[in-house]
């Protein structure tokens, strides 16, 4: 009986020993691995629809929890060499880079989404710790440039010119921080606050017009220096809706229960699309990139809101068996050519793991 239990002890030292080595090795191969997935889905591709890469999640993190969102927060895809993600702190990194942090630990981002990129002087813009920041793509020349103001600051957007800052100060919580508009000058360091009715939550300033634009839950107003009285310019079926503005703040869209609508402040039209996923302008350009379903498969498509063309920039179909079945997040690289973007595959109705395609 001895023998046969110090045999038994033996046999499960051995096999806990090939557990753990198992582990390891289990553990190495998911910091190596390069796809996406449990379902979940990310690829990359040019917008003029070459270079489709399946299972490209190099700007989100190649599992399929995306780690890059939680480990650096939200990512501006500027180049293949410089990505910059805003969470609590700015970090850069390239696609097949290593990451570093440009903010010290004494700033904490006010916001973990609104960071705004100055590509002719190579400076972002950014809220931490209340107060508005700049610092260069690589990390230096980090300046308060409103140290006299009481850390209210928030969501800072930079006008076409590059020459204003528009952000708001939070005053109450209501679904979100919202306030009155600020815009700072970065000539000279003015600050102006404009009082809004119904408050703002993000803003932006229209230089050529001498107008801003913002949101509050849902809906899109518009007002002017001269008149302060907040114009509503478009209503979304839901306040929980996602939203944005073109680089040029002509054009804005909301987009709630599959419905995307686009207006354009200097005709003063909408239009209205129905069964989208996603969108995204793109950032220098003239555009809209948008996931719209059709019989049940979600494609990637760019569209003209001045004239109201679409180009198909990928179809959908991932290989001869599976097929996008939802797009979560569309993220165009600043000169427009090429994109990420992420969802979910199916094949048949059914979620499938990217590993047995």
């Amino acid at each position: 009986m001895k023998l046969i239990f110090t045999r038994s002890n033996s046999m499960c030292l051995l096999m806990l020993a090939l557990a753990l080595l198992c582990l390891l090795l289990g553990s190495c191969w998911l910091v190596d691995d390069m796809g996406i997935h449990g379902g979940n889905y990310a690829g990359s591709i040019n917008t003029d629809g070459s270079n489709f890469r399946s299972s490209d999640g190099r700007l989100y993190g190649d599992s399929y929890l995306y780690p890059y969102y939680q480990c650096y927060g939200y990512p501006y895809y500027y180049s293949d060499d410089e990505v910059f993600y805003i969470g609590n702190k700015i970090t850069r990194k390239g696609l097949d880079l290593m990451p570093y942090t440009l903010t010290p630990d004494t700033l904490v981002c006010s916001d973990k989404r609104w960071l705004a990129l100055e590509p002719t002087t190579r400076k972002l813009y950014f809220a931490a710790n209340g107060d508005l920041y700049e610092c260069g793509f690589s990390g230096g020349g980090l300046r308060n440039l409103t140290p006299a103001n009481t850390e209210t600051l928030l969501r800072p957007t930079l006008s076409e010119d590059g020459r204003y800052l528009t952000a708001i100060r939070k005053l109450g919580y209501y679904g979100g921080y919202i306030g009155p508009i600020v815009r700072l000058d970065l000539q000279t360091l003015e600050m102006i606050e404009i009082s809004v009715t119904p408050m703002a939550d993000v803003a932006w300033y229209n230089s050529l017009q001498d107008k801003y634009y913002y949101h509050c839950r849902g809906n899109i107003y518009r007002v002017s220096t001269d008149n302060p009285t907040a114009q509503l310019l478009m209503q979304a079926s839901d306040p929980e809706c996602a939203f944005a503005a073109s680089h040029d703040r002509r054009y804005f869209a909301l987009l709630a229960n599959r419905k995307l609508q686009v207006y354009d402040s200097d005709t003063g039209q909408q239009t209205d699309m129905e069964y989208c996923d996603a969108f995204a302008f793109l950032p220098q350009e003239k555009g809209i990139i948008i996931s719209a379903k059709a019989y049940g498969v979600s494609d990637l498509r760019l569209y003209d809101p001045e004239t109201g063309d679409y180009s198909l920039i990928f179809d959908g179909i991932v290989s001869t068996s599976f097929y996008l079945n939802w797009v979560n997040n569309i993220d165009p690289r600043w000169d427009g050519d090429a994109l990420f973007f992420n969802g979910s595959i199916s094949e048949r109705g059914y979620p499938k793991h990217l590993t047995d395609i």
